[in-house]
């Protein structure tokens, strides 16, 4: 198993054959496809629930690709549907009329089967846009063909912390035809990257991302190997203190948060520290949904963000 790896996620995107892709759509052509998207949800064996902006999305990973989640519900004409597991979702009318998403962490096939199914059943009594030399036809040309992307979230902390994380793109993109990209603009404290493969058929794909998060796991073996070979190091010494303020501060900012946790999984990760990497991957869930309840109580979030984490890692 890669240690490294926290969750995977396959999407497919599908359109409409009778109407134009959504920034392309006006009024009555957004609310006909949003009309088709909800009657077939509502209709179908799996129970699907819409999301509004405010609601806790809670997958695994929360905070991560459940953050795309969350700049989706704020984009105007665009809708969101979960299912009753908070593992699938439905997004209407945003770059495709429809992309069906699966966050999984057991057998690929399966949740490939999954979201397959469900954009059949939405697409049962309209046509999708296809053309039989270039396959599904979607907004984005890489997708096109199946429509299928497949992608995992990976934790890199000493690829990022030795500026290797260029040269791990070059190659992966090199070797695999897969995409790595930070999670986050700008800053990315949490050191967690995504790594992507889109276009091809389900079975290249997932053999181009079991190669891609293979190497990156090579990579950031040897690397933390090195670093964390004198257990007097000062990289062991931020671990430890990670652990120790988690456990005890009484206010903690997203940003910090996500540091340390990096941190403290980078100790579990290797051995440097006594604490299981299920139990620091456990932390997220909390620390995102406070962050989405309290959004415009940055003060108090950051309080009941500690109290949550220090509540957990006392449960060990």
């Amino acid at each position: 198993m890669n240690k490294l790896l926290i969750s995977k996620r396959a999407s497919l995107s599908r359109n409409f054959s009778d109407l134009p892709f959504p920034h392309k759509m006006d009024k009555e052509q957004r609310e006909t496809g949003l009309a088709r998207v909800s009657l077939a949800l509502y209709s179908g064996r799996e129970v699907f629930k819409q999301l509004y902006k405010g609601d806790s999305i809670d997958t695994f990973g929360a905070g991560f690709f459940a953050s795309a989640m969350e700049d989706i519900l704020s984009k105007e004409h665009v809708n969101l549907f979960e299912n009753s597991t908070g593992n699938v979702f439905v997004v209407a009318g945003d770059e495709d009329c429809v992309k069906v998403q699966s966050v999984f962490e057991g057998e690929q096939d399966k949740a490939i089967n999954t979201i397959d199914n469900i954009a059949n059943h939405i697409f049962k009594a309209y046509s999708p846009a296809f053309d039989p030399q270039f396959g599904y036809l979607t907004a984005r040309p890489a997708l096109s063909g199946t429509g299928i992307e497949l992608s995992a979230l990976i934790h890199l902390p000493v690829t990022s912390l030795l500026r290797q994380v260029s040269s791990a793109k070059k190659t992966l993109k090199e070797e695999t035809n897969c995409v790595l990209s930070p999670i986050s603009e700008g800053r990315n404290p949490s050191c967690l990257y995504e790594v992507k493969c889109m276009g091809e058929g389900a079975d290249s794909m997932k053999e181009s991302l079991d190669n891609g998060l293979n190497k990156l796991y090579t990579q950031e073996s040897l690397l933390a190997k090195r670093v964390l070979s004198n257990p007097r190091s000062s990289l062991h010494d931020k671990i430890h203190r990670a652990y120790g303020i988690l456990r005890h501060a009484r206010r903690i900012t997203m940003e910090e948060f996500l540091s340390l946790w990096s941190l403290l999984r980078l100790g579990a990760e290797n051995g440097a520290i006594d604490i299981s990497i299920e139990k620091v991957d456990s932390l997220l869930k909390p620390s995102s949904r406070v962050h989405e309840r309290l959004r415009n109580n940055s003060n108090e979030r950051n309080y009941i963000r500690a109290d949550e984490i220090r509540r957990l890692l006392k449960e060990e």
